[in-house]
């Protein structure tokens, strides 16, 4: 059935208010389809984890080194193309951040969005340098941990960074494009490819300018450098940003999303009825 009208079998999670406002009124999903549940991860994200619990899932030291999570999303194509050559460029992050004496988990979207030649190349990042821990979307899906125990996230406004602010550590955006009114991977392959149209500009597709963001921007790799530097010096410098975000534009951290989520998957499978067991219990049962 349509989402466009009221649909007992369909419901939308809103992060907020803000996106309940945008899924209304600009995706044109039916308000009484919405639900504002907030994000179920950040019941957790904004808790500390004990890191002695993770040691044993990564190769190198998390407990006493500082660990930089680099999380790009794919809709760009290589993450620096429009700085320079990720070959190039890659390999000097990689150093930089070693230089400070840190881990790297390197965590890219499905390897299938990838050619060969750049798989391998990524695989001989990985191979070369023993902080780094290569991962693929579509081989290692669940990315909770990887966001408890890492001190710094790196990313060009992949979605994982709003699961990230809940934790209030330094993220660090890489201004995605060269100018929001140029070409790209996402503009060419998914929205011409799908919808059999053009758009002019990035401005179309993006929920919030890359302005509007819960940490640092930067807009060249020499930036890029610095705001790493900045960000292993002063590890609260983000926390007062990204709490504003996610007020204006999710929900602050209030330990309850989980709670909502599972309300509105009963509401959805089962109607008013109550459900048989909490997720607790499912818990403890092994479920």
């Amino acid at each position: 059935g349509s989402a466009k009208r009221p649909n007992d079998q369909f419901m939308w999670q809103c992060f907020g208010p803000w996106d309940f406002k945008h899924r209304t009124k600009v995706s044109r999903i039916h308000p009484d389809n919405c639900r504002i549940l907030g994000a179920a991860s950040h019941d957790y994200l904004y808790k500390p984890l004990d890191p002695e619990l993770a040691q044993p899932y990564y190769p190198f030291d998390v407990v006493d080194t500082p660990t930089v999570l680099i999380a790009p999303t794919w809709h760009y194509g290589e993450v620096f193309s429009h700085w320079g050559n990720d070959r190039d460029l890659f390999p000097r992050l990689i150093e930089h951040i070693s230089n400070q004496g840190a881990n790297i988990i390197l965590r890219l979207h499905d390897s299938f969005r990838f050619d060969k030649q750049y798989r391998t190349f990524l695989d001989s990042l990985a191979d070369t340098y023993d902080n780094v821990m290569l991962k693929y979307k579509d081989q290692n899906p669940d990315n909770l941990l990887d966001l408890q125990i890492s001190d710094m996230l790196i990313t060009n406004f992949s979605s994982i960074a709003n699961l990230f602010y809940a934790t209030g550590r330094p993220t660090i955006h890489i201004y995605p494009v060269k100018s929001a009114d140029e070409e790209f991977l996402w503009r060419n392959q998914t929205f011409a490819g799908v919808y059999k149209k053009r758009v002019n500009s990035a401005k179309f597709i993006w929920k919030l300018s890359p302005e509007k963001h819960g940490g640092l921007l930067a807009n060249d790799f020499k930036e890029l450098t610095g705001l790493v530097d900045h960000a292993i010096a002063n590890p609260d410098c983000c926390r007062t940003k990204a709490k504003d975000f996610l007020r204006r534009y999710m929900i602050e951290p209030d330990g309850q999303n989980c709670e909502r989520t599972w309300n509105a998957l009963v509401e959805l499978v089962e109607g008013a009825e109550k459900p048989q067991y909490h997720p607790t219990e499912l818990l403890e049962m092994g479920t």
